[in-house]
């Protein structure tokens, strides 16, 4: 996730930028969310600290991960288009 609005976070219209980045900073103490940043965008991510591990063998250059995901048409992260251009994955818009 990042700290920008959009509709990644369906259900949450009512939190203002303030409010959510207090909410992260707060996880970030509590070492429940870990930043991640990722080259060429200047927006840091963040990620469960639970995934870390996880996200350290998938870019390692020793492991060859052989997995892949299809994400749900409707999942949050496909409804923030902002965030998925800024990841550069195509968008699939429907009608």
């Amino acid at each position: 996730m990042w700290n920008r609005s959009g509709d990644g976070w369906l259900g949450f219209h009512h939190i203002k930028k303030q409010d959510r980045s207090r909410a992260i900073s707060e996880l970030l103490k509590e070492k429940k969310l870990i930043e991640v940043n990722i080259d060429n965008i200047r927006t840091p991510f963040y990620i469960k600290s639970d995934q870390e591990e996880l996200l350290n063998r998938m870019i390692s250059k020793d492991q060859n991960y052989k997995k892949a995901s299809i994400i749900a048409p409707l999942d949050n992260l496909l409804c923030d288009r902002k965030l998925v251009k800024e990841l550069t994955v195509p968008i699939i818009y429907w009608l």
